[in-house]
């Protein structure tokens, strides 16, 4: 599933490609795609609205219009988005499939927006998970609200004693499946939580109670540190279902059998409330 980096790449795609522009055609493929709040709302009712900003909320997308309705999007385990400009200037993020230089529309592109210069944004998603709100201004803060996200690990309020306080209130939890609850720290997923307790030495299994002040410490800096080394590189990159490293990242997911890049011991792998889970048992010591 996308994760808080490759979803702030979309976000960063469609407003570069469309802000300020007008919707003057939409067309969604597969119905099953919206979930409307309101049912007057329709994909047709787009049409004639500018887009004033794109907005993320952890993995959620939000398509601020001038007027009713709003969109939110989340391309859950397969969305992509794709935006191509008059000049044919070409962005695209999100799951591999189809190839980001295949043609569009595909017959996966479930939805296509048309704005007034000429700019077209496609969301294909071959496995038909993602989902699309017609939402009323008025409850877009409601509708997040209930989605009963946590902090990002961006977020200010997200201090080392709010860290520290939310671990104790969760003592027996396992922090690798604590950091993939979206309640507790919005926007990390499976990449990214094995990322973190790698940047920080925290083997996948320690019980969230058991961290002392400068392990929570050192927690809250690698989530910051993971995400800052994927931002700039728009995420992870995944090829037949495995994360492939750019520049060295991801360091010890998908990594399983090469040395760690930190001591040199082999990385391995096991599965971890049923989630694929990477880790140096050297740089991360099982708990006793």
């Amino acid at each position: 599933m996308p994760e808080l980096p490759e979803v702030e790449t979309v976000r960063g795609i469609i407003e570069r490609a469309a802000a300020g522009k007008q919707v003057v055609g939409a067309v969604c493929a597969r119905p099953k795609l919206i979930e409307a709040i309101d049912t007057e709302l329709g994909i047709e009712r787009i049409v004639g609205s500018r887009l004033l900003a794109v907005e993320r909320r952890a993995k959620w997308l939000t398509l601020r219009f001038d007027r009713d309705p709003q969109i939110i999007l989340h391309l859950r385990m397969t969305g992509q988005v794709a935006a191509i400009t008059p000049d044919g200037a070409r962005e695209v993020a999100g799951h591999p499939v189809p190839a980001y230089d295949a043609p569009l529309p595909a017959t996966t592109t479930h939805l296509t927006l048309t704005f007034d210069d000429g700019t077209l944004v496609y969301l294909q998603d071959p496995r038909h998970f993602a989902r699309l709100s017609l939402i009323p201004a008025a409850i877009l803060g409601d509708y997040l609200a209930e989605r009963n996200l946590g902090p990002e690990p961006f977020d200010p309020a997200l201090t080392t004693e709010r860290l520290a306080a939310g671990l104790a209130a969760r003592g027996r939890l396992k922090l690798k499946p604590l950091l993939l609850d979206q309640s507790f720290v919005a926007g990390l997923g499976n990449i990214y939580a094995d990322e973190a307790l790698h940047h920080a030495r925290l083997h996948p299994e320690r019980r969230a109670g058991s961290l002392d002040a400068a392990e929570t410490a050192r927690l809250r800096v690698a989530m910051r540190a993971v995400l800052e080394e994927a931002l700039p590189i728009g995420g992870a990159r995944i090829h037949h279902g495995k994360a492939t490293q750019i520049n060295g990242f991801p360091r010890v997911h998908a990594r399983k059998g090469e040395a760690c890049d930190r001591c040199g011991t082999t990385i391995e792998k096991y599965t971890l409330a049923g989630r694929g889970t990477y880790l140096c048992p050297r740089c991360q010591p099982a708990p006793e």
